[in-house]
């Protein structure tokens, strides 16, 4: 098995804030319509604006992102902070279908930290690639800790992005 020590990566994660609360009166195929639109639209963000950033995974209405994995980038915090921020302009243009009222939109949680990590490949049957360490870890409390629409960054990504 191969892995990969990085000495220092920007890792995101985005979720849709109360998305397992109000997700669970819809029916399934307007939950799963509202997830692949959005994050469609998420992809093509990366496709087109920032290929440099790197998908790493999709849980439930989870996104996770890395930047300078694949491949260098020496602005990765500056890059991330930027597709942070474009995920929040696209969420503002997707209306929240458990309500009615046509003018509720979907609101982000994103945290990013920036650190060392560890990727490989894991696992025999669809093996996956996968990112491990602290700075996820961080990421990911950073993401579950921030408020409602709001972007949470640790000090770490401060100092790169200045």
């Amino acid at each position: 098995m191969e892995a990969e020590n990085h000495e220092c990566v920007s890792v995101l994660f985005a979720g849709i804030a109360g998305f397992n609360t109000w997700s669970q009166g819809l029916p399934a195929h307007k939950v799963m319509m509202l997830l692949n639109e959005f994050y469609s639209h998420v992809d093509d963000i990366l496709i087109q604006e920032m290929p440099l950033l790197y998908k790493v995974d999709m849980l439930g209405d989870t996104y996770m992102v890395a930047g300078n994995l694949v491949g260098t980038d020496m602005r990765h915090a500056a890059s991330m902070v930027k597709f942070a921020l474009r995920m929040q302009e696209e969420a503002s243009h997707v209306l929240r279908p458990d309500l009615d009222d046509g003018s509720t939109t979907l609101q982000l949680r994103i945290g990013i930290h920036c650190g060392p990590a560890v990727s490989g490949i894991v696992g025999k049957v669809r093996r996956r690639f996968t990112v491990l360490g602290d700075t996820v870890n961080l990421a990911s409390r950073c993401e579950t800790s921030a408020p409602s629409g709001c972007l949470q960054v640790t000090e770490q990504v401060s100092r790169l992005f200045k």
